[in-house]
């Protein structure tokens, strides 16, 4: 059974293979502004850095001045619930 911890990775080497130009890394705001028109697709993903650097709070969409609800998720193999 593929994982996404094989299978992402996997379909980045493929798509590079096929001529397609992966760049992945840290990033600051202002790398992903200069370099945004050189790509087709730019994707942000997150880790344990805040994505508010890039995509700020509006006021003028939202009434909300903090997050409504904390999301967690976990992917467990094996274990059995109480």
């Amino acid at each position: 059974m593929w994982t996404s911890a094989f299978y992402l990775p996997r379909l980045l080497e493929d798509y590079a293979e096929r001529g397609g130009h992966v760049v992945y890394g840290p990033r600051t705001p202002e790398d992903v502004v200069a370099g945004i028109d050189a790509h087709d697709l730019t994707v942000i993903a997150f880790g344990r850095e805040s994505i508010n650097a890039f995509f700020p709070r509006d006021p003028n969409r939202s009434v909300h001045d903090a997050p409504q609800r904390i999301i967690c998720s976990t992917l467990c193999r094996g274990v059995v619930p109480l």
